[in-house]
């Protein structure tokens, strides 16, 4: 995804409205936050159209979690098997279906589980133990379980609320609460439904509870709540990259959010993974060298040179206010997230161990349908599935799986290799074939080529959005021109 700054303001902004986006200056430091009061001077330069609105140039949103590695590889996984058994132990509860959550609001039920992957994130850094763990995930995957009171098309509205539609909203986390107490939950867990939204200055709802009244399993899954809200697109506006939104985060600290919440969301994540690539606001290209937290959106940038000849250049823009960064681009060789389904567990476990070599991360299933039910949960790169199952064959399970994703690759892998199969499996879109027992070098260049076939759509974006920045500076001198004549 790339961002850009446009100029923002008004003639008729008066001091003490409050901002309706997050604002930034010239050279990308946040000015201020959405909903914030407008001081005089700010208010100043908005009427001077001084501030600039982020925006991005295409419609198509990046995953942070998926793609741009924020967490290392062994602590997501983990994060997203702390979800998963939570999200088994919920199903024993009557009276909470979180797919009626997904049915109402899809977007509502993928945050949800966002925010339960972070928040364990969150809290390992914190070293706590694991039955906090359970519990904050728990909290968290049901933090938004009060909307199923609000109806779908006020979730969905694209533009601002009205007073009485934003009251109503704010009702969700004590109707959550209230619907909670009819389950047997333990008490942790819906202190953080109800309290998910107050503030550490006092300045939250639905209690208006301040600093250490506030649950500290209700702090930390307040602000995962706020760190996904922003990286994610919404019907009102696209996603906000990870390194804004973190500086977003600590313009808040000390008012919406504690110091110590604070510092440990930025020790969870890994903002600057190894071989990222910065694409920076004047076309140059460099990779971080050094970070200082506090500053995430402005590290040390060792630019590229341009020629052999020329020395690099090491830019430390918390100093520079000429450049800042457009674009992370994250290089080198993926790791994919492989589901394996076979109900024989003997070769799904020896096909994971085949692979773990290579630094994939395999999730075997014996059951294809508890498979295509985690499905959405894991949303792995690829699957990998045997043909001769009982219950649901692999080539049902792969029909299944493209109607939940159209571009999910699904690889039939089967002692039977009759011609009608292969052709079935062919038509019905089947990413690859191959038969047991497995060649192991076939398997690999398989995943090979899947990592190339990723990597290759993600350069197929990037170049689209350099068309389309192209064609609108194209737009913009034929406009001037125009304007001109």
């Amino acid at each position: 995804m790339k961002y850009s700054f446009i100029s923002y303001g008004s003639s008729n902004i008066t001091p003490g409205a409050t901002a309706d986006y997050d604002l930034f200056t010239r050279d990308g430091r946040v000015a201020v936050t959405k909903g914030e009061p407008l001081s005089p001077s700010i208010a100043g330069l908005l009427r001077s159209h001084s501030l600039f609105r982020l925006c991005a140039d295409l419609s198509v949103q990046t995953d942070v979690y998926r793609n741009t590695r924020l967490f290392a590889s062994a602590d997501y996984l983990a994060a997203e098997l702390a979800v998963e058994e939570a999200l088994h132990s919920l199903e024993r509860h009557e009276g909470i279906d979180l797919l009626v959550l997904q049915r109402h609001d899809p977007y509502t039920f993928r945050h949800s589980l966002n925010v339960g992957r972070l928040s364990y994130l969150i809290g390992k850094y914190f070293s706590l133990p694991d039955s906090a763990l359970e519990q904050i995930v728990l909290g968290a995957l049901l933090h938004d379980i009060g909307k199923l009171t609000i109806p779908t098309d006020l979730l969905k509205k694209s533009g601002r609320l009205l007073p009485e539609e934003y009251a109503l909203i704010k009702t969700h986390p004590i109707n959550g609460f209230f619907k909670l107490q009819e389950v047997d939950l333990p008490a942790e867990v819906t202190r953080i439904v109800q309290q998910h939204h107050e503030r550490w200055n006092g300045q939250g709802y639905p209690l208006g509870l301040q600093g250490e009244q506030i649950h500290p399993y209700a702090q930390i899954v307040g602000i995962a709540d706020v760190f996904d809200a922003l990286t994610s697109a919404r019907s009102y506006r696209p996603a906000i990259p990870p390194y804004h939104a973190l500086e977003i985060i600590i313009k808040l600290r000390d008012r919406d959010f504690s110091a110590n919440i604070v510092s440990h969301l930025l020790g969870a994540v890994t903002l600057y993974p190894p071989n990222c690539l910065i694409h920076l606001n004047t076309g140059e290209l460099g990779k971080v060298v050094s970070c200082d937290k506090q500053f995430p959106t402005r590290p040390r940038v060792l630019v590229k040179p341009e020629s052999q000849s020329d020395k690099p250049l090491v830019l430390d823009l918390q100093h520079d206010t000429e450049h800042f960064i457009q674009v992370i681009e994250y290089t080198g060789e993926r790791s994919l997230k492989i589901l394996i389904v076979d109900d024989e567990e003997e070769c799904a476990n020896a096909l994971a161990d085949a692979i773990a070599p290579a630094g994939h991360q395999c999730r075997i299933f014996c059951s294809p349908a508890q498979a295509l039910n985690q499905y959405n949960v894991i949303w792995p790169d690829l699957v990998i599935t045997d043909v001769r199952m009982p219950q649901l064959d692999g080539l049902t399970l792969l029909k299944k799986i493209r109607d939940i994703d159209i571009n999910a690759r699904v690889v039939l892998n089967t002692g039977y290799g009759d011609m009608i199969t292969v052709i079935e499996a062919i038509n019905a879109g089947a990413y690859g074939f191959f038969l047991k027992p497995v060649e192991i070098p076939e398997v690999m260049k398989l995943l090979q080529k899947a990592q190339a076939d990723l990597d290759s759509l993600h350069s197929r974006q990037i170049i689209k959005e350099a068309l389309l920045d192209e064609n609108k500076q194209l737009k913009q001198q034929l406009d001037q021109l125009t304007a001109a004549m």
